[in-house]
């Protein structure tokens, strides 16, 4: 089967996919500036300090939900292949941003056990589990969808 496209719209694709491709790298070299510089690094089995413990946290989620989800989106309308392989890409970056988003929120709450705090006091926490429960079953429904 012969993919035929607009070649404008290959040609727009290409200029948003390498802005998208440059402000990710963006996104990741500031947040590890911001982790390792500014926060100290990270660390999960820091028994030190607790807070090497938490930067893990925000820089797999940032990497998980910034970089994995826009790659896996940009993936699906522009790999030039067939639908089936798309949504196969897709779906496989899809399941490393929750397995990321997964361990961020192990890293959190890793975070609140060693410096005894409490866990789920913000809305942040909340609506961060929530997005994660959304995000594996809209996973489920869809391998549920599969016909294999």
């Amino acid at each position: 089967m012969a993919l035929t496209a607009n070649p404008k719209f290959l040609l727009a694709a290409t200029h948003a996919r390498t802005v998208a491709h440059i402000l990710a790298l963006l996104a990741v070299i500031l947040m590890l500036v911001w982790v390792l510089h500014y926060r100290g690094g990270a660390n999960l089995r820091s028994d030190a300090d607790p807070e090497l413990i938490f930067n893990v946290h925000p820089l797999v989620m940032s990497l998980g939900f910034i970089v994995v989800i826009g790659e896996a989106i940009m993936a699906y309308r522009t790999i030039p292949t067939e639908k089936r392989v798309r949504k196969f890409i897709h779906m496989m970056l899809h399941f490393v941003a929750l397995t990321l988003g997964i361990f961020g929120i192990y890293a959190a709450f890793k975070y609140h056990k060693e410096s005894a705090s409490p866990d789920m006091l913000s809305l942040h926490s909340w609506l961060g589990i929530c997005t994660i429960c959304l995000f594996g079953l809209q996973i489920i429904f869809y391998l549920s969808d599969l016909h294999i």
